[in-house]
Protein backbone atom coordinates (compact mmCIF):
# COMPACT_ATOMS: atom_id res chain seq x y z
CA UNK A 1 0.00 0.00 0.00
CA UNK A 2 1.57 3.54 -0.85
CA UNK A 3 1.87 6.27 1.68
CA UNK A 4 -0.87 8.87 1.79
CA UNK A 5 1.78 11.62 2.78
CA UNK A 6 4.18 11.92 0.43
CA UNK A 7 6.13 14.51 1.85
CA UNK A 8 6.19 18.06 3.05
CA UNK A 9 7.54 21.41 1.78
CA UNK A 10 7.92 23.97 4.62
CA UNK A 11 5.59 21.75 7.02
CA UNK A 12 3.13 21.65 4.50
CA UNK A 13 2.07 17.98 4.11
CA UNK A 14 1.74 17.03 0.33
CA UNK A 15 -0.69 14.07 0.24
CA UNK A 16 -1.76 11.90 -2.84
CA UNK A 17 -5.82 12.49 -2.93
CA UNK A 18 -6.24 9.69 -5.48
CA UNK A 19 -7.01 7.44 -3.16
CA UNK A 20 -9.50 9.29 -2.20
CA UNK A 21 -10.93 9.91 -5.62
CA UNK A 22 -10.89 6.58 -6.71
CA UNK A 23 -12.40 5.36 -3.53
CA UNK A 24 -9.62 2.58 -2.47
CA UNK A 25 -8.59 4.56 0.75
CA UNK A 26 -10.91 7.45 1.85
CA UNK A 27 -10.49 7.19 5.54
CA UNK A 28 -6.84 7.57 5.09
CA UNK A 29 -6.90 10.55 2.76
CA UNK A 30 -9.41 12.14 5.18
CA UNK A 31 -7.64 11.14 8.28
CA UNK A 32 -4.52 12.74 6.79
CA UNK A 33 -6.12 15.69 5.65
CA UNK A 34 -7.74 16.78 9.34
CA UNK A 35 -4.12 16.03 10.71
CA UNK A 36 -2.46 18.54 8.30
CA UNK A 37 -5.27 21.54 8.85
CA UNK A 38 -4.76 20.78 12.78
CA UNK A 39 -1.07 21.03 12.51
CA UNK A 40 -0.39 23.52 9.77
CA UNK A 41 -4.05 24.91 8.60
CA UNK A 42 -3.27 23.76 5.03
CA UNK A 43 -2.72 20.84 3.22
CA UNK A 44 -1.04 20.46 -0.50
CA UNK A 45 -2.71 18.18 -2.66
CA UNK A 46 -1.54 16.01 -5.62
CA UNK A 47 -4.18 13.64 -8.09
CA UNK A 48 -7.14 15.60 -7.45
CA UNK A 49 -8.38 16.10 -10.99
CA UNK A 50 -8.88 19.47 -10.46
CA UNK A 51 -7.81 21.39 -13.78
CA UNK A 52 -5.02 23.75 -13.43
CA UNK A 53 -7.03 26.88 -15.03
CA UNK A 54 -9.30 26.45 -12.16
CA UNK A 55 -6.97 26.63 -9.74
CA UNK A 56 -5.21 29.70 -10.92
CA UNK A 57 -8.08 30.99 -11.37
CA UNK A 58 -9.15 31.01 -7.27
CA UNK A 59 -5.79 31.95 -6.87
CA UNK A 60 -6.25 34.89 -8.40
CA UNK A 61 -9.51 35.75 -7.13
CA UNK A 62 -8.64 35.15 -3.17
CA UNK A 63 -5.61 37.63 -4.78
CA UNK A 64 -8.62 40.33 -5.23
CA UNK A 65 -10.66 39.44 -2.24
CA UNK A 66 -7.56 40.08 -0.29
CA UNK A 67 -6.49 43.50 -2.46
CA UNK A 68 -10.00 44.75 -1.94
CA UNK A 69 -10.14 43.98 1.78
CA UNK A 70 -6.91 45.78 2.10
CA UNK A 71 -8.16 48.81 -0.02
CA UNK A 72 -11.59 48.76 1.92
CA UNK A 73 -9.85 49.33 5.11
CA UNK A 74 -7.31 51.93 3.80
Amino acid sequence: MSSITLGDTSSIAILDFGPFTDGSNKQRVADAMLASFKDTRFVYLVNHDVPKDKIETMFKWVSEQRTNILVTRG
